[in-house]
C-alpha cells in the first residue's frame, strides 16, 4: 500500500449495512404493449467504502466559488497538492505522492475501483478530477453532501463544516493557510494532511450515520451514483459550428432591430445616452423618466428589470415603447450569449464532449435543478418563444447532438401531474379518463367553449383554432389543480401566445376564465377537498399530532413537518411556523369578472427560518411533482437495470442514446419504464410518448 505519509487511525471498518432493493412493479394493465421482462436493480452490494478528498491549489481569484467544476480543474492554475485516503479498515492517509496512490487502489480494489464504493463529501468535484486527470471513474460512488440533501431537505446547509456541527462530529478545519500556496512548505505539508485527514475521517464518520438511514429508500443512492456518473460520462456532444452560428445570428438579430430603429447600440445602452432619449420622448407627452431608489438617492429606473421600465413596453406612445423594447434586448443580449459562449468553452476544454451537470435533490420536492453554470433542465423552448429568444433557443438544441453513432430517443410521461393529482387525491372519475385515453383537454375545453374541440393536424384556419381552444383546456387541467385563481388564470390565458388571440377576437373573455376556474372546482370536488385536507393535515404535524392522508404521511420532528411520500421518501418542511387563523379580506373576482371582496379565515404557514410560505395549493403542489419525481427515478433505475444508456433527464422527459439499429428496442423499453408503475401507487396509470432525433432540436 506504499508508505503513509498522514496519521493512521485504526476503526471498525466502514460497511453498507443493509442491501437496497427497488420496488418491485407491475404492468399496466390499460396500456397494449407488452411488457418488457423486469428484473432489480444491480443492488450496492454490502461492501467496504473508500474515502477518498482531493486537495488542490486555490487563491483569491482561482477558486471553486469563481469557476465552474470544468473551468477549475482545466485551467493552468491547477494544481493537486495532495490526495486524503480513508480505507476501508479504518486507516487514513495522506499522499502527496498521488499516482502511485491511485495505481495502488486500483491493485487493491480493482482498476476501477469496483470492489469498494467510493465516497466524497461533494463527490462530483473529486470524481471529476479522478477522471479527468488520472483516467480513472470508480464503479460506484457516493456522496455525503448528496445524502444530507435527501435527509434533510435543500434548506438545511450542507456542507461538511455544518454536518460536522449537526451530528456533533470534530470541527472541521479552516484551509486559509493555503490561499495562495503552489509550493507549500514541510510545515504547511504538515498542517494540509491533519486538514485533509480530519475531512475523511468527517465524511467516513457521516456515511457511518447516514447510511443506515437510506434503508428506507435505497433507491436513492443508486439515483445519486446515477448523477454523479452523468458528470463523468455518458456525454452529449456539443456542435461547434451551430454554437458560432447562434453567436453570429444574436449579433445579427440585433444589428437588423437597431437598423430599422435608427438607433445605434451605444444610444440604448448608456444610461446617459438612453436617459436623453427617454426623456425627450417622455417630454412630448408632458411626463418624466421614473425615478427609484438608489445607493446615493433617487436614480433613473432604467435597468431592464425595473416595473416602470416594463411598464413601458406598453405605452400608449410608439415611440417610447420602441425604446424601451430596444433597452431591454440590448440589455438582454449579453446573458444570451453567455449561454452560447458557455458551450464553446466547454468544447475548448474537452473536446467536444457536453458533461451533465444536475444538482441533485434541489428543490424541495426532490426534483434536478442544471449546475455547473449551465442549466440543462430550464432550456428555452423553440415553440414557446420570439425573436431572439427563438434562435437561442434552435441554437442551443441544436448544439447539444448525440454522439455520433447514437441517436437520442425521449420518452416524456403523458400528464403525470394530473394523473398523479387525480389518483392520490381520489378523483377517480379524472383518472380513468386518462386510463381510457380520452383527449381530457378537449373534453374540457369543449365545455369551457360549448363547441366541439378535437385535436387536428395540419395549419389550416381551423385546426389553428382547435390548438388554441384546446391549450385553454390543457392549461386549466394542468394549472388549475394546484388552487390557481382566476386573476392568475386570466393572466396566464393573455400571455400566452397560443392563447392570447382568443382574447382580441372574443372567443375568451375575463367572465369565460373565472368560469373555467369555478367549473374546475366544481367538476373535480375531490381535487379541491385535497388542497383543504392537505393543509389540515400540515397543520396538525406543525403542532404535534401525526396524520395520515390516503397514501400520504405528515409527521413532526422537532420544529420540522415531514410528508412521507409513497415511496418512503420525505419532503422536509424545515423550522416551521404557523400564524393564525387570521381573518382577512381578499380581493377576487365573481365568475363575471367582477371585482369583490370576501371575508376569509386561514393560517400563514411559513419555514425556513420564516424565508418561505407554503399554502393548501402549493402544499398539493409539492406533493404531486415529489411523487412524479419518484416515479421518473424508478423508470430511470429500470432502464439502467437493463443496460439502456440513460443520457439525460429534463422533468418527466428521460432521454437515451443507442445506435440506430436499437431504436425500437430502447422506446419499447422506454415506454415499459414509465408504464409499469411502482407498487407504492399501485393503480396509477402511466403512458408515455416517445420521439427520436439527432440532437436536442430534433426532440422539440
Amino acid at each position: 500500500m506504499g508508505t503513509a505519509d498522514g496519521a493512521e487511525k485504526k476503526k471498525e471498518g466502514l460497511k453498507m449495512p443493509f442491501t437496497p432493493q427497488h420496488a418491485t412493479t407491475e404492468n399496466n394493465p390499460a396500456q397494449d404493449a407488452g411488457p418488457v421482462p423486469v428484473r432489480m436493480m444491480e443492488p450496492f452490494q454490502q461492501v467496504h467504502l473508500l474515502v477518498l478528498d482531493f486537495e488542490t491549489y486555490y487563491d483569491k481569484k482561482y477558486s471553486l466559488e469563481k469557476l465552474n467544476y470544468i473551468d477549475y480543474i482545466y485551467s493552468p492554475d491547477f494544481k493537486v497538492q495532495g490526495l486524503a485516503i480513508k480505507y476501508p479498515d479504518g486507516k487514513a492517509e495522506f499522499r502527496r505522492d498521488v499516482v502511485v496512490a491511485i495505481n495502488e487502489l486500483k491493485k487493491l480494489y480493482g482498476e476501477n475501483l469496483e470492489q469498494v464504493t467510493t465516497i466524497a463529501h461533494n463527490a462530483v468535484f473529486d470524481m471529476s478530477i479522478l477522471k479527468i486527470k488520472y483516467g480513472l471513474v470508480p464503479a460506484r460512488i457516493l456522496d455525503t453532501m448528496l445524502m444530507a440533501h435527501a435527509l434533510h431537505g435543500p434548506d438545511v446547509p450542507a456542507n461538511l463544516k455544518a454536518l460536522a456541527v449537526k451530528y456533533n462530529l470534530p470541527s472541521k478545519g479552516c484551509l486559509d493557510f493555503m490561499c495562495g500556496v503552489r509550493e507549500p512548505t514541510a510545515a504547511q505539508i504538515e498542517m494540509l494532511r491533519d486538514y485533509a485527514v480530519n475531512d475523511v475521517d468527517i465524511t467516513a464518520a457521516l456515511a457511518d450515520i447516514m447510511l443506515p438511514l437510506f434503508s428506507s429508500i435505497p433507491q436513492e443512492l443508486d439515483i445519486i451514483n446515477h448523477t454523479i456518473k452523468l458528470f463523468l460520462g455518458k456525454n452529449l456532444e456539443i456542435d461547434i459550428t451551430e454554437v458560432k452560428e447562434g453567436i453570429k445570428k444574436l449579433d445579427k438579430y440585433i444589428s437588423g432591430e437597431l437598423n430599422h430603429s435608427g438607433y445605434t447600440a451605444e444610444g440604448i445602452s448608456g444610461n446617459k445616452s438612453f436617459m436623453e432619449l427617454l426623456s425627450n420622448a417622455l417630454a412630448v407627452t408632458g411626463r418624466q423618466v421614473l425615478m427609484k431608489d438608489g445607493k446615493k438617492g433617487l436614480i433613473p429606473a432604467l435597468s431592464m428589470d425595473d416595473t416602470p421600465m416594463q411598464e413601458l413596453l406598453n405605452d400608449d406612445d410608439d415611440k417610447v415603447k420602441e425604446l424601451s423594447r430596444l433597452r431591454i434586448l440590448i440589455k438582454t443580449v449579453p446573458n444570451l450569449k453567455s449561454k452560447l459562449q458557455y458551450l464553446e468553452n466547454i468544447h475548448r476544454h474537452t473536446g467536444g464532449s457536453f458533461p451533465i451537470a444536475l444538482k441533485y435533490c434541489k428543490a424541495i420536492t426532490g426534483r434536478f435543478a442544471g449546475s455547473n453554470g449551465f442549466n440543462i433542465q430550464n432550456m428555452p423552448s423553440p415553440a414557446n418563444a420570439e425573436g431572439i429568444m427563438k434562435i437561442l433557443a434552435k441554437r442551443i438544441r441544436a448544439a447539444l447532438k448525440a454522439p455520433a453513432d447514437k441517436v437520442f430517443i425521449a420518452a416524456d410521461a403523458s400528464q403525470i401531474e394530473a394523473r398523479v393529482l387525480a389518483f392520490i387525491s381520489g378523483q377517480d372519475d379524472l383518472h380513468a379518463a386518462f386510463a381510457e385515453g380520452r383527449d381530457i383537454y378537449s373534453e374540457f375545453a369543449g365545455a369551457i367553449f360549448n363547441t366541439s374541440v378535437m385535436k387536428m393536424p395540419g395549419n389550416s384556419p381551423e385546426a389553428i383554432k382547435m390548438k388554441k381552444l384546446r391549450g385553454v383546456g390543457k392549461t386549466a387541467i394542468l394549472g388549475l389543480g394546484y388552487g390557481m385563481g382566476k386573476e392568475t388564470f386570466i393572466d396566464k390565458m393573455q400571455s400566452s401566445p397560443d392563447t392570447k388571440s382568443l382574447f382580441d377576437d372574443g372567443t375568451l373573455t375575463k367572465a369565460i376564465c373565472c368560469k373555467t376556474v369555478s367549473a374546475y372546482r366544481q367538476k373535480y370536488g375531490k381535487i379541491k377537498q385535497f388542497w383543504k385536507d392537505a393543509e389540515d393535515a400540515f397543520i396538525s404535524a406543525a403542532n404535534g399530532v401525526s396524520t395520515t392522508l390516503g397514501l400520504l404521511k405528515f409527521e413532526s420532528t422537532d420544529n420540522d413537518v415531514h410528508i412521507v411520500l409513497p415511496s418512503g421518501r420525505k419532503i422536509i418542511y424545515s423550522d416551521v411556523k404557523i400564524d393564525g387563523p387570521i381573518s382577512k379580506k381578499v380581493d377576487t373576482l365573481d365568475d363575471e369578472g367582477n371585482a369583490v371582496s370576501m371575508e376569509i379565515s386561514s393560517c400563514d404557514i411559513s419555514y425556513a427560518t420564516a424565508k418561505k410560505f407554503v399554502y393548501s395549493g402549493k402544499a398539493v403542489e409539492n406533493i404531486i411533482q415529489a411523487i412524479a419525481r419518484d416515479i421518473l427515478v424508478n423508470a430511470i433505475l429500470r432502464l439502467e437495470q437493463d443496460s439502456w444508456p440513460v443520457y439525460l433527464h429534463i422533468h418527466d422527459e428521460i432521454i437515451c442514446a443507442v445506435p440506430e439499429d436499437r431504436v425500437k428496442e430502447c422506446q419499447a423499453a422506454m415506454l415499459c419504464a414509465w408504464r409499469n408503475i411502482p407498487t407504492w401507487v399501485k393503480g396509477l396509470v402511466l403512458d408515455a410518448e416517445t420521439k427520436t432525433g439527432r440532437n436536442m432540436l430534433e426532440l422539440k
